[in-house]
């Protein structure tokens, strides 16, 4: 009899566990899914949309990091501005479709701001670095120095007209560039602390003219410091003028220190 009750409370057992198993666990005590608040969401969507690249003000840098873009087609994006919306870089044969398609994800255009501007900043030809003119297609570091050098301009069509770039860089820079309506004032060095044949000129052409065998530079009148072609100080400072590397230091004007005499 005891060995009979033994069989039936192991049968039993067995019987519990397998129910145990295979029944399905009642709604309420199963686990919510976890759930993210709206205002958690919204949240995120607004920090992935932050990171995306403006495709209307991203810098040559910022384009260059996209799968796909390189120096070339990073310079084209930034001289078809401004575009409406993405498939603009397309539509205008700025990029491929397989490349769009590639980067479509992680790059957008500012809605607001092509509205409320209705066109993107330019850069003045007037004030811009070399760093910056060497970000617009066509111009590298020689055509870059020679904008810089043939300032001042009173439109963006002297660059063609003076011989600075080809017509054929300047129609495919003149969206991305302009000429401030109040361009920098070019002092002559006879404001200067001068000596006898110390001459300034407004263009870099003049000064080298004036001596063929000296190094042309480009004179600071307020800080009387020198600049040499290259840096971004040449021929950019509001006040100044091209002069002959001698006469600069016979006026009282001295080289940059953190400038390397070329």
């Amino acid at each position: 009899m005891r060995a009979y009750r033994g069989v039936i409370f192991a049968v039993a057992a067995v019987i519990a566990a397998e129910m145990t198993v295979l029944l399905p666990m009642p709604a309420f005590a199963q686990a919510a899914s976890p759930t993210v608040p709206v205002a958690q969401k919204a949240t995120a969507t607004k920090s992935a949309s932050a990171g995306l690249v403006d495709i209307n003000s991203a810098t040559l840098d910022d384009l260059k990091q996209l799968p796909g873009i390189g120096d070339t087609r990073a310079a084209a994006i930034i001289a078809g501005r401004p575009y409406k919306g993405i498939n603009d870089l397309v539509a205008k044969k700025i990029v491929p479709q397989a490349t769009l398609d590639a980067i479509k994800a992680r790059v957008k255009v500012a809605a607001a701001a092509a509205a409320a501007t209705g066109k993107t900043a330019t850069l003045d030809i007037n004030s811009a670095t070399l760093d910056e003119l060497k970000q617009l297609p066509g111009i590298g570091d020689t055509r870059a120095a020679a904008i810089v050098a043939g300032r001042p301009y009173k439109k963006v069509s002297d660059l063609a007209a003076r011989k600075i770039v080809p017509q054929a860089t300047l129609d495919g820079i003149k969206s991305s560039v302009s000429v401030a309506a109040t361009p920098r004032t070019v002092t002559t060095a006879t404001t200067a602390p001068t000596v006898r044949g110390s001459t300034g000129f407004p263009t870099a052409a003049q000064a080298k003219a004036h001596c063929p065998a000296d190094l042309v530079v480009w004179a600071n009148l307020e800080s009387k410091i020198y600049h040499f072609s290259g840096s971004e100080d040449f021929g950019t400072t509001q006040t100044g003028a091209y002069m002959c590397e001698k006469e600069a230091l016979a006026s009282g004007v001295r080289g940059a220190l953190n400038e390397k005499h070329p």
